[in-house]
């Protein structure tokens, strides 16, 4: 039997990759041929991304070379090879001056091979000419035809590997129902796997994986590592291994993202194991691949690359994907509401919560009115999201459609497609039963969609979101202690809070007089933001006020009329005007209705809006939401006097026991039984001043703004029988 050749090959390295993975394939090929000696001219590996460089040790003789690369000489002096064979341009991984030793013609006497495996190897440019190259691939050979140097081709093969799909399934704990997509490379943005993790994005909701084999090198950590930060749940990253062929076998698909490629040998290797196949048809094909009816090419537009997944797997729909963090809060809502209520949800993303909403509502039987609410482009300043949305050409409601037709959902809610704010226009004030705020998560944004919202919740009805009390989403805490004063209900990381329902007490005495008519006009705009307005009209009192029970007998009026006692004592004689006017105070905190209201707003006759009406609205709830914040049962909206003043925020003042004037002021519910034991234990005195003497005999919090938001109109005051002016 005649001795066999000697063939030495001269890798630049051996890890992990292509290259190493063609020089295996061909040691295997031609191990009955020749004696095969491999050189490693750098070790790159460090002892790991070494799965081929282990299966060559095994196979063949194997050195690696460290700091003396010249140990190269020695080594192919001593093994006295027949073919020294390059798995790259020489020039471009060994030193020249080892090199022109190697190529020297007239003391070599073995023959030298070149093999490149890039596309971008320029013929020209090669400083050290072999005797023969060897190429991986046809359009490779042709580019260096020209050169009057034999060539060959030793092109990677496409075998016909058997297999039983099922038990590769199993082994690997692929699930048996769902649809497996493989890619095989090194994380580079040359392998550009960016592009399989968005169109993975694109199709979390269904049965689908995107699996990864590759190694994920240092030098290349700053492409990878922010894929690895936002990677889609849908993809799964085995980093290297040593059992590829076991995910080949595995897999039913085959997605190569790569742009730039000479011959791939995945490619082949997917082919191989009968995988369909999807990736470019780069030049550097040619035609090798358009008869293949295992092959689909694909481009840049990742819509038809996701048709062409979803046309040839066909995946069972799983889920939306998306953040849902409120299921137990939308079960409960439903429980709670009756027929005909009207439901927003504000924040839709791809529509996991709201086709859950949507089902409940199915599940619960009731008769609801449900719109939801958003851009679907994202938050503009959440890159996550943007990233998600770009995925989707910059718009996501169309897959938002999708998702509500697969969830058997559509025509089953309205949709506003617009911002916060131009959606909250479509409703009127006090017209929703429940409204979910999820949309953009920062303070700003939160803040603004508590002022467009808030409004449009009926009294008696709920706003919540999401993220609350979390250390990533601080903005959104901030913005909802702001607005409620810390008073919303907290439920895991969401927030809940019920409208309080207020009940508007206006104690009149002549209707038809001009000051209780611009009075009343003033009033009754409130009934626009729910609050339910009550005009009291009591008889003017026109005896004598009764000394029963009175604190000052003493000052009761010889004549029933107003005055000072004497001037400067800062007290007036107590006409049957006060004690009638004492008496409505009181009929009113007798009669709060503590089971349809939680809030009592008292109006004097003469009491009018002095500021603009949203603005006043909006500060009557948040004095109700200061009042359970620090139990206060008193707050007037006047910046009334008083003795001292102990400002709470730049809105409120906490008080001393007395204040000036009572034509406007909020009382809770809560302390009914508070006041009705007051109007037994304190005896009866002009409104303003009983109020004084109730807060002095018995402490309690008493408020008032720091801006004045009720005046008292101009007119002839039946108290003190004149005309009252205010400057």
């Amino acid at each position: 039997m005649p001795k066999k050749k000697k063939l030495l090959y001269v890798a630049p390295h051996l890890s992990t990759g292509g290259m190493p993975q063609y020089l295996l394939k061909q040691i295997q090929s031609f191990t009955n041929k020749f004696e095969i000696v491999v050189v490693e001219y750098n070790d790159h590996s460090g002892g790991v991304f070494v799965v081929q460089k282990n299966q060559i040790n095994d196979l063949v003789k194997l050195y690696s070379l460290y700091e003396n690369k010249e140990e190269l000489i020695n080594i192919i002096n001593s093994e006295k090879p027949d073919i020294v064979h390059f798995q790259e341009i020489p020039h471009h991984f060994v030193n020249t001056k080892i090199l022109d030793v190697i190529f020297d013609n007239n003391i070599r006497d073995y023959n030298i091979v070149v093999t490149t495996h890039g596309s971008l190897t320029n013929p020209d440019e090669i400083r050290y000419h072999p005797d023969r190259y060897i190429l991986v691939s046809e359009w490779s050979r042709r580019k260096f035809e020209h050169l009057n140097i034999e060539t060959d081709i030793w092109e990677y093969p496409i075998e016909n590997f058997k297999y039983d799909k099922i038990k590769a399934k199993k082994e690997l704990g692929f699930e048996k129902d769902w649809k497996h997509v493989l890619m095989i490379g090194l994380f580079t943005e040359g392998k550009n796997q960016s592009e399989i993790f968005s169109v993975a994005r694109q199709m979390e909701k269904y049965k689908i994986k995107f699996h990864f084999v590759g190694n994920q090198a240092m030098n290349f950590e700053s492409y990878w590592k922010p894929l690895m930060d936002t990677k889609p749940d849908n993809c799964v990253v085995w980093g290297e291994r040593s059992d590829v062929e076991a995910f080949y076998k595995a897999s039913d698909m085959f997605y190569f993202s790569s742009k730039l490629e000479l011959n791939p040998l995945s490619v082949k290797e997917a082919l191989s194991y009968g995988l369909p196949s999807i990736f470019r048809k780069l030049h550097t094909y040619l035609d090798t691949y358009d008869d293949n009816p295992l092959v689909r090419y694909i481009d840049d537009d990742l819509m038809n690359t996701k048709r062409i997944i979803l046309e040839k797997l066909q995946p069972d729909f799983n889920e939306i994907p998306g953040w849902f963090s409120y299921k137990d809060l939308y079960d409960e809502i439903i429980d709670t509401l009756v027929d005909e209520s009207n439901i927003v949800e504000v924040g839709s993303w791809l529509g996991k919560s709201t086709n859950y909403m949507s089902d409940i509502i199915k599940k619960s039987k009731k008769n609801f009115n449900f719109t939801t609410v958003d851009t679907w482009k994202g938050t503009l300043d959440e890159d996550l999201h943007q990233n998600i949305v770009n995925s989707f050409g910059g718009d996501i409601f169309y897959e938002f459609i999708d998702n509500t037709i697969l969830s058997n959902n559509y025509n089953n809610f309205e949709m506003i497609k617009d911002t916060s704010e131009n959606a909250s226009n479509h409703f009127s004030n006090s017209s929703l039963d429940f409204v979910l705020i999820d949309a953009g998560h920062s303070y700003n944004d939160v803040t603004a969609d508590l002022s467009y919202w808030y409004k449009k919740v009926k009294p008696g009805g709920y706003i919540a979101g999401d993220d609350y009390g979390t250390n990533i989403f601080l903005g959104v805490t901030q913005a909802v202690d702001e607005f409620f004063y810390n008073q919303p209900k907290q439920i895991g990381f969401n927030w809940i809070r019920r409208k309080p329902r207020i009940q508007i007490k206006h104690l009149m005495t002549r209707p038809n007089d001009l000051r209780e008519m611009v009075s009343q006009a003033s009033l009754k705009q409130l009934e626009r933001y729910g609050m339910v307005y009550e005009p009291i009209v009591n008889k003017p009192y026109t005896d004598f006020a009764p000394k029963e029970f009175c604190r000052r007998p003493e000052h009761l009026s010889k004549d029933n009329k107003p005055g000072e006692l004497y001037p400067g004592a800062g007290l007036g004689w107590i006409t049957g005007g006060h004690y009638g006017c004492y008496m409505a105070h009181r009929g009113a905190l007798e009669t709060m209705n503590e089971d349809e209201f939680d809030y009592t707003l008292i109006f004097e006759a003469d009491a009018f809006i002095y500021t603009g009406l949203e603005e006043f609205v909006d500060i009557v709830h948040k004095a109700c939401f200061l009042s359970e914040r620090d139990d206060v049962t008193y707050i007037s909206f006047a910046d009334n006097p008083s003795r001292s003043k102990e400002r709470v925020d730049d809105l409120f003042s906490k008080t001393a026991h007395n204040q000036d004037l009572a034509h406007a002021y909020l009382i809770p519910n809560r302390k009914k039984q508070w006041w009705l034991d007051r109007i037994k234990d304190c005896k009866w005195d002009v409104a303003d001043l009983w109020y004084n003497h109730v807060f002095y005999e018995h402490p309690e919090k008493r408020y008032t703004t720091n801006k004045v938001y009720s005046k008292q109109a101009e007119g002839y005051s039946l108290l003190d029988l004149k005309n009252k002016t205010w400057l």
